[in-house]
């Protein structure tokens, strides 16, 4: 890619290349479900406990971080080692960077490192926690050919050769849809196919005996069909899971039908883990040597995360550089051409009411949705309007209001920014994240060292 290009991709904001590689499936499946197979293969719970951890680590460590990884290596700079990472993790093609994205299709059941494929760990010593937890990261790369199965979504002007995306199959790179498994097990029943060969792994591996297959498949059916935090939790709970702390992490809406909702779901560790990615966040991070922003832009993205915060949005919306805005939130949408009326529809969603109420921070579910279903890589302005439009809002995190006193009083920021900066186009970047919406990220891009203003603002998940 020429450098002008590249430049273009900062200034543009349409480096949300980030797709979503490091968790689709997510912690329901990574590590609840994971630790239920464990132990009916005959593992012991701690045993178990630790094949989970290692599965669901590289979706929770910063330093396997696919978002930053993704845009470092393939959008704002070029690093094939970090690109080939996001493989090793979570994309396992055969072929892997630097290729074409139609040569690094992902196969479901196919882990491929260095061109050969990969079988799982045999586990030498059954109190090394060591050995438990590698095979435990071998499973998260298995289990995501399913839900990266396909050809790697590129977003518009990134690197092709190093990027790498959800498919358009599943939803393609800004959606979450790729890791819900009640769509996918409606669709062709992946997440039985999925659990029942991560089943003859663990079988395979393990050291007592275990459940028959055919006595699992009637619960794996009906934790498929599970379509919220409340459903899942109720599975986990029949199972026996003392602890379902982990399912507050996960993009799963509180609820699908509001009328039955036993209200909001808890969130007691999003708080805790919180102020962990707060303290890391201070932490030098290996491998992320990257420019920092100007100190007027830094100070953009601050004004601009703590008005979504005050609920602010009018004083937010005028930071905007509102045509370059429309431009971006086009080319995301893969709306063939300039679309005002998408960015009229989403903006006061994205940054007002739908952000604070812990529902609107995502692309809708029946846009994703339909992009699976067709597979288009563009679609017209008036599709495009009328799909979010039509779009049902459902909650997928407390409100701020609810949360904000527990963080400040704790001490903790409302918000976490990171940036990078692009010196050729005078460009930054800033990442936000908030305490409420643990698998959102908030990119802005501004234009300028001096009195800058954003040029692009969208959300991506951050998988």
């Amino acid at each position: 890619m020429q450098s002008v290009s590249r430049a273009r991709v900062v200034f543009c904001v349409v480096l949300f290349a980030l797709a979503s590689p490091a968790a689709a499936w997510e912690g329901d499946v990574h590590y609840g479900l994971t630790k239920w197979l464990a132990t009916k293969a005959g593992f012991k719970p701690e045993q178990a406990e630790q094949i989970a951890l290692g599965n669901v680590g590289f979706d929770r460590s910063r330093i396997t971080d696919a978002v930053l990884t993704t845009i470092q290596a393939a959008c704002i700079g070029v690093d094939e080692t970090a690109a080939g990472q996001v493989h090793d993790h979570h994309f396992a093609s055969e072929i892997t960077v630097r290729n074409a994205p139609t040569s690094r299709e992902v196969k479901r059941g196919q882990v491929y490192k260095s061109k050969l494929l990969q079988t799982a760990p045999r586990i030498k010593d059954y109190q090394d926690p060591g050995d438990l937890r590698e095979l435990g990261e071998y499973l998260h790369v298995f289990q995501d050919t399913w839900s990266h199965e396909g050809v790697p979504d590129v977003p518009y002007l990134c690197e092709p050769d190093l990027a790498w995306g959800h498919p358009i199959k599943r939803g393609g790179w800004s959606c979450h849809l790729a890791d819900q498994t009640f769509y996918w097990h409606v669709q062709g029943g992946d997440v039985l196919q999925m659990a029942e060969e991560t089943y003859k792994i663990l079988v395979d591996r393990k050291p007592g005996s275990a459940e028959y297959w055919s006595n699992l498949k009637a619960e794996i059916d009906a934790f498929a069909k599970a379509r919220s935090k409340w459903e899942k939790d109720a599975w986990f709970d029949r199972q026996g899971f003392a602890d379902r702390s982990f399912l507050q992490e996960t993009s799963l809406p509180d609820c699908m039908e509001q009328g039955r909702c036993p209200g909001q779901y808890p969130f007691e560790r999003l708080i805790n883990s919180w102020r962990q990615y707060v303290e890391l966040s201070f932490r030098p991070q290996p491998g992320r040597d990257r420019p920092p922003a100007p100190p007027g832009a830094v100070a953009l993205f601050r004004d601009f995360a703590a008005g979504m915060w005050r609920r602010a949005t009018d004083e937010v919306t005028q930071r905007i550089e509102q045509g370059l805005a429309i431009v971006t939130l086009s080319r995301i949408l893969r709306v063939n051409g300039t679309c005002p009326d998408v960015y009229a529809v989403l903006m006061p969603i994205m940054l007002g009411d739908g952000f604070a109420g812990g529902w609107g921070a995502r692309m809708p579910r029946e846009y994703c949705e339909f992009v699976a279903r067709s597979a288009l890589k563009e679609m017209s302005c008036a599709d495009a309007t009328e799909l979010l439009r039509s779009s049902r809002p459902v909650r997928i995190g407390p409100d701020i209001g609810t949360i904000s006193e527990r963080v400040q009083g704790l001490g903790l920021p409302p918000y976490v920014l990171e940036t990078v900066f692009d010196a050729r186009s005078e460009s930054s970047v800033g990442f936000v994240r908030f305490p409420h919406l643990p698998r959102d990220i908030l990119m802005l891009t501004a234009r300028g060292t001096t009195n800058p203003r954003i040029t692009g603002v969208a959300w991506v998940p951050d998988q």
